[in-house]
C-alpha cells in the first residue's frame, strides 16, 4: 500500500498482460465478421419496420411492396454498410427518426 491507500502498482509485463480489464485482440477470423454480423443485426428489424410502414401507408390504395421489396431494402443496407462501414450507423439513426416522425404524423 501506498501513502494514499491505494494497492502498489505492479510493472510486472506477465501481470499486465493477464489483467482482468486488459482488452483482447480479435484473431484474425473474429474482426472481418463482426461487421457483417452487427450489420444483420441492426438492419434486419430496421428494414423489416420500413417494408410494414411502407405497406401499412399503401394499403389503403390497393399497392403493396412484396418481399422482393423487403429483400432490396435489406440488400442496400448491407451494401451501404460493407462498402462505408462509418456511414452505416449515421444512416440508420436518420431512418429511424424519420420513421418515428412519419408514424407520428400519421
Amino acid at each position: 500500500m501506498t501513502m494514499a491507500g491505494w494497492p502498489k502498482r505492479n510493472n510486472d509485463p506477465q501481470a499486465q498482460k493477464n489483467a482482468p480489464g486488459k482488452m483482447r485482440s480479435e484473431g484474425p477470423i473474429i474482426a472481418p465478421l463482426m461487421g457483417p454480423l452487427a450489420t444483420a443485426l441492426f438492419a434486419t428489424p430496421t428494414a423489416a419496420l420500413l417494408w410494414l410502414a411502407t405497406n401499412k401507408h399503401l394499403g389503403p390504395s390497393g399497392a403493396f411492396l412484396g418481399t422482393t421489396g423487403f429483400w432490396l431494402v435489406l440488400g442496400g443496407f448491407a451494401l451501404v454498410a460493407l462498402l462505408i462501414p462509418r456511414l452505416f450507423p449515421s444512416l440508420l439513426g436518420k431512418l429511424w427518426h424519420g420513421l418515428i416522425k412519419f408514424e407520428h404524423w400519421f
